[in-house]
Protein backbone atom coordinates (compact mmCIF):
# COMPACT_ATOMS: atom_id res chain seq x y z
CA UNK A 1 0.00 0.00 0.00
CA UNK A 2 1.33 3.16 -0.88
CA UNK A 3 1.60 6.08 1.97
CA UNK A 4 0.18 8.57 -0.11
CA UNK A 5 -2.19 6.50 -2.38
CA UNK A 6 -6.25 6.46 -2.23
CA UNK A 7 -6.18 3.26 -0.13
CA UNK A 8 -4.29 4.44 3.02
CA UNK A 9 -5.87 8.06 2.81
CA UNK A 10 -8.90 6.83 2.88
CA UNK A 11 -8.11 5.31 6.04
CA UNK A 12 -10.10 1.88 5.51
CA UNK A 13 -7.20 -0.33 4.53
CA UNK A 14 -4.38 -1.61 6.63
CA UNK A 15 -1.07 -2.83 5.42
CA UNK A 16 -1.35 -6.58 5.25
CA UNK A 17 -4.85 -6.43 4.21
CA UNK A 18 -5.54 -8.72 0.82
CA UNK A 19 -8.03 -8.15 -1.46
CA UNK A 20 -9.58 -11.29 -2.47
CA UNK A 21 -12.46 -10.45 -4.45
CA UNK A 22 -14.83 -8.02 -6.08
CA UNK A 23 -18.40 -7.55 -6.14
CA UNK A 24 -19.11 -10.78 -4.71
CA UNK A 25 -16.81 -12.58 -6.78
CA UNK A 26 -13.91 -14.28 -5.80
CA UNK A 27 -10.21 -13.67 -7.31
CA UNK A 28 -8.99 -17.74 -6.07
CA UNK A 29 -6.79 -18.98 -8.78
CA UNK A 30 -6.50 -15.83 -10.73
CA UNK A 31 -3.25 -14.51 -11.88
CA UNK A 32 -1.88 -11.32 -11.10
CA UNK A 33 -3.29 -10.00 -14.61
CA UNK A 34 -6.57 -11.45 -14.29
CA UNK A 35 -7.00 -9.99 -10.87
CA UNK A 36 -6.07 -6.12 -12.41
CA UNK A 37 -8.03 -6.40 -15.13
CA UNK A 38 -10.90 -6.92 -12.89
CA UNK A 39 -10.10 -4.08 -10.68
CA UNK A 40 -9.80 -1.57 -13.43
CA UNK A 41 -13.01 -0.14 -14.01
CA UNK A 42 -13.97 3.49 -15.83
CA UNK A 43 -12.99 6.43 -13.35
CA UNK A 44 -15.52 6.97 -10.78
CA UNK A 45 -17.24 3.67 -11.02
CA UNK A 46 -18.36 1.79 -7.96
CA UNK A 47 -17.01 -1.46 -6.36
CA UNK A 48 -16.90 -3.81 -3.29
CA UNK A 49 -14.17 -4.73 -2.22
CA UNK A 50 -13.85 -8.27 -0.17
CA UNK A 51 -10.87 -7.44 2.29
CA UNK A 52 -9.26 -10.24 4.38
CA UNK A 53 -7.70 -9.27 7.49
CA UNK A 54 -6.07 -11.13 10.22
CA UNK A 55 -9.04 -11.27 11.96
CA UNK A 56 -11.59 -12.62 9.01
CA UNK A 57 -12.98 -10.88 6.04
CA UNK A 58 -14.26 -7.47 6.53
CA UNK A 59 -18.07 -6.61 5.39
CA UNK A 60 -18.34 -3.99 3.45
CA UNK A 61 -19.55 -0.64 4.80
CA UNK A 62 -23.60 -0.23 4.22
CA UNK A 63 -22.67 3.17 2.42
CA UNK A 64 -19.36 3.31 0.54
CA UNK A 65 -20.26 6.28 -1.78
Amino acid sequence: MAPSGAAAVSGKFAVGDQVVGLDGASFKGLSFSEVRTRMTGQEGSAATLSVLRAEGVVPPPPDVN
